[in-house]
């Protein structure tokens, strides 16, 4: 029997720091939890970070911070020494005086009955000099190289990541028999807009697209990014300072460069540290594409539009796949993938793991298997 050879994809992902927190209680309708949230025990209260070494620290204002808390029901606090700006009046670290507001504020917690934890470093999360880059905290990140079934491999995987990384995981597996697993780059550099604009592609031949990824700027929910205020269980996003805004437009499609017809909406992102997000779609086949923005802003919140970048893809992806797999911190809203075929997306069980394959300098030596 001839034997064809196949083309594959190696994913190398880069050293992750992603952890979650759940409760099993999973079978209380959502009314009795918000309920219980209502009319907490002590013991399960929200803490707070208290934050000195900004400004001037006094017993007055100690004692005024603390009764505040217990007031409006916090069950704790973690003393955080964290300086920003100048800090003019602050304490120095370890001075007497500092010990000695810090002695004082734990009896005061005490006094009140609250809890009282102190920060082990100055910083956010994981900082001091003690905490080296292998230790510290990371994120996802990842590289493809297209390889031919049957064929010897040995070179040096792409880099994942401009910044010093760590490798995971090294994953090859053959790419669908129905995706070319192509991609056109619509925008690969910062562009902003003030009016309504239209950015027409003409792809040469008919190109089939699955999904639109894209990074766009909006600082509009940073400040409540992880703290809700409190209230009725939501399906959608709420919180101070944050204003919702409309899609920033939409991709659409043409045969002939004239009509055009609606593929999918382009949703505003808002302010993360990874602003980046994949729109999935029915696969649209086309030889034009383009970019309709227009209408992205709210009257009481004047803004530009500020598109990073863009890239049309053949290949099936999850929608929001990012911040579903964690690799960036964002509210997971409703699933909105379509029901691609079994030829278009991935077979889990032909993935094929070679990250004892790949040596410490990122050099694969492998040779890639034919299809039967």
């Amino acid at each position: 029997m001839k034997r064809s050879p196949i083309k594959l994809l190696l994913i190398g992902i880069t050293a992750s720091g992603l952890f979650c927190a759940c409760d099993n209680r999973t079978s209380l309708p959502v009314s009795d939890v918000y309920e219980e949230f209502k009319h907490v025990p002590d013991s399960t209260r929200t803490k707070v970070w208290w934050f000195h070494g900004e400004t001037e620290t006094t017993r007055e204002g100690i004692t005024a911070d603390l009764e505040a808390f217990k007031q409006a029901g916090v069950g704790g606090v973690v003393y955080y020494d964290q300086v920003h700006g100048k800090a003019e009046g602050a304490d120095t670290v370890f001075s007497q005086a500092w010990w000695e507001a810090l002695k004082f504020a734990a009896a005061e917690a005490k006094r009140l009955g609250l809890t009282f934890e102190i920060s082990l470093s100055n910083g956010y999360v994981a900082g001091g000099p003690w905490v080296t880059k292998e230790m510290s905290m990371k994120r996802l990140c990842h590289s493809e190289t297209r390889v031919k079934g049957g064929t010897l491999f040995d070179d040096v995987l792409p880099a994942p990541s401009t910044d010093e990384y760590w490798d995971v995981k090294t994953l090859a597996f053959p790419v669908p028999e129905q995706v070319e697993w192509k991609q056109r780059v619509l925008i690969d550099e910062r562009m902003r807009f003030d009016e309504p604009t239209l950015l027409t592609y003409d792809m040469g031949t008919p190109f089939t697209a699955r999904s639109l990824t894209y990074s766009e700027y909006n600082p509009s929910k940073h400040p409540t990014l992880c703290m809700n205020w409190p209230g009725e269980p939501s399906d959608t996003f709420y919180g101070d300072g944050y204003s919702e805004y409309p899609p920033v437009g939409e991709l659409e499609a043409s045969d002939d460069g004239t009509n055009y017809r609606k593929v999918c909406d382009i949703p505003t992102l808002y302010r993360l540290h990874h602003r980046v997000r994949s729109v999935s779609f029915p696969a649209v086949t086309a030889r034009y594409f383009r970019l309709n923005l227009h209408d992205w802003d709210i009257p009481e919140k004047q803004r530009r539009l500020d598109i990073r970048s863009a890239v049309l893809s053949s290949q099936a992806l999850t929608d929001g796949w990012e911040s579903r797999a964690g690799v960036v911190s964002e509210y997971i809203g409703t699933n909105h993938t379509p029901h691609y075929s079994g030829q278009e997306i991935i077979n889990p069980h032909q993935i094929i793991d070679l990250t004892d394959k790949l040596g410490s300098d990122g050099r694969l030596t492998w040779t890639a298997p034919d299809d039967a």
